[in-house]
């Protein structure tokens, strides 16, 4: 399953592309199980609408590409180590779809290798994302427990009769079968794990800022009974890695301590000498918790984070061999390939982040964003929000920037608000209606697109910090909030960087 000629080359082309100027990108976005969110790349369309990917895959996956505006389409890929893919389809479907075949994918023809897993993944989902449509998307909020139970097992018994009503009249590969599967269990027992914390979330009932898992009867996860934990060849579809986030989530991570902690102290304890304990106590029990492959994928993500997201090399350098020998070579690479860069990077401060080096030319109609706030703000310190008017946490967000900025009046520090995937008017009307005030930003798909790529931006809010210097120093800087408060420890890492 695991293979050591891990590159993937992903090439084609779009017809009708000159139509739409303004889109010269196209994005492929991979939910790879060796870490903890996605990992994106993006493609440059030449004058002739053609692009091409290369990139480092180990096992065979779905993946996620994606062409167009903010409602634009897109579609699943299934991909393997050392596949070839060619496709061509009309931008026109893309951007301006019809709106009663919304979910056919007509144009979109494949070559080269795994052509037949890629047409039988692009015939099913096209019938069964109308069907998915059709059933509505407020249930989370207005179903019971049971009720909302009840709804979703007798949906997955319907797509089980659907997907045998496919393999009888187009009779796909076996791959595709085994992956559909997948897709159905698996989905099923995220959607029935999610609802346990977004069925407060959805109708306000949290304590104070932190949203909880409602407090369900065991009879509530009797349907865990049909879904193993330790599935290796479920490793082909992504709907496999969200219910295992969501089930350690629900399960196991809310109410640890260490979660508790985390919640409690923010980066403090992120820095404390008292992670470091904590943390091997997640990670063990987590041994203890999950057989297998579940073991296996969780393992590398939490390690993996201390790299990412934590950004404690000492932490990780100590841990590491402790469970080395409990993850499979695939996710070792990935790992050790992360840990690799930031040694590089600790003995050349800034080179792996530092923006002020020359922008691909192509990045956008519009013009190298990034460029545009380096040289606008020299020598001061720049805090940036990446937002979007749809964002419910982004716009919770807002009012604790705006006395932020207060905090740092006549100080050398610009706030930075870029904008993503969001409709113009919608955009003018929120920074009127919030007050926001700064340096501020409408990206396009394109411009999002390089963004998401270089800071691998999984989702919103984000924020980056960038020292005097113009050199990237927290590719995923502190929200300006911490726990209903102004965030103190956000405020200290920035007069530091004013001091520097």
């Amino acid at each position: 399953m695991f293979d050591e000629n891990g590159q993937v080359v992903i090439a084609g082309k779009i017809i009708n592309h000159e139509k739409y100027p303004d889109i010269n990108t196209i994005k492929i976005t991979i939910d790879d199980f060796a870490i903890p969110l996605m990992r994106t790349h993006i493609a440059y369309l030449d004058e002739n609408g053609d692009f091409i990917f290369r990139f480092e895959k180990y096992l065979p996956q779905d993946i996620y590409l994606t062409y167009g505006r903010m409602y634009g389409k897109w579609i699943r890929l299934f991909i393997s180590p050392g596949d070839s893919l060619y496709l061509k389809f009309n931008a026109d479907e893309f951007i301006n779809p019809d709106p009663e075949n919304y979910y056919l994918t007509e144009t979109v023809k494949f070559s080269g290798d795994a052509v037949q897993i890629n047409e039988d993944l692009t015939s099913f989902l096209s019938e069964y994302r109308k069907q998915m449509s059709q059933d509505g998307s407020n249930k989370e909020k207005t179903l019971s427990p049971n009720e909302y139970k009840s709804y979703l097992m007798t949906k997955r018994e319907k797509d089980k009769q659907y997907l045998q009503t496919f393999i009888k009249s187009h009779k796909p590969c076996q791959t595709f079968i085994n992956w559909a599967h997948f897709y159905i269990d698996y989905t099923c027992g995220d959607k029935l794990l999610h609802y346990t914390w977004s069925h407060p979330f959805t109708n306000k009932k949290q304590k104070g800022k932190i949203f909880e898992v409602m407090d369900l009867p065991e009879s509530y996860y009797s349907f865990l009974d049909q879904l193993p934990l330790d599935n290796k060849p479920s490793f082909i579809c992504s709907s496999y890695k969200r219910f295992l986030h969501n089930h350690s989530l629900v399960l196991y991570s809310y109410g640890s301590q260490f979660f508790n902690k985390h919640m409690q102290g923010g980066e403090k304890f992120i820095k404390s000498k008292d992670f470091q304990s904590e943390y091997r106590k997640y990670l063990n029990s987590l041994v203890k918790q999950y057989p297998g492959s579940a073991r296996d994928h969780l393992l590398s993500k939490k390690l993996y984070s201390l790299l990412e997201s934590y950004e404690r090399i000492d932490v990780f350098e100590e841990l590491y061999p402790r469970y080395e020998k409990m993850i499979n070579k695939c996710f070792k690479k990935t790992i050790q390939k992360k840990y690799t860069e930031l040694k590089l990077a600790e003995k050349s401060p800034g080179r792996s982040y530092n923006f002020k080096q020359k922008e691909h030319t192509g990045e956008s109609t519009s013009g190298p964003i990034f460029q545009q706030v380096l040289d606008k703000h020299q020598r001061k310190v720049i805090y940036i929000d990446i937002w979007a008017t749809w964002c419910g946490p982004c716009l919770v967000e807002i009012p604790f920037s705006l006395k932020l900025q207060n905090e740092f009046k006549g100080k050398e520090v610009a706030f930075v608000y870029l904008c993503v995937k969001s409709k113009k008017s919608k955009w003018e009307s929120t920074i009127s209606d919030y007050n926001v005030k700064g340096d501020l930003y409408l990206l396009s798909d394109s411009q999002y697109d390089v963004l998401s790529e270089k800071f691998q931006i999984s989702g919103i809010p984000r924020y980056i910090l960038i020292n005097k210097d113009g050199v990237v120093v927290d590719k995923n800087a502190q929200r300006p909030s911490f726990a209903g408060e102004l965030n103190t420890d956000l405020i200290n890492e920035i007069n530091s960087l004013i001091e520097d």
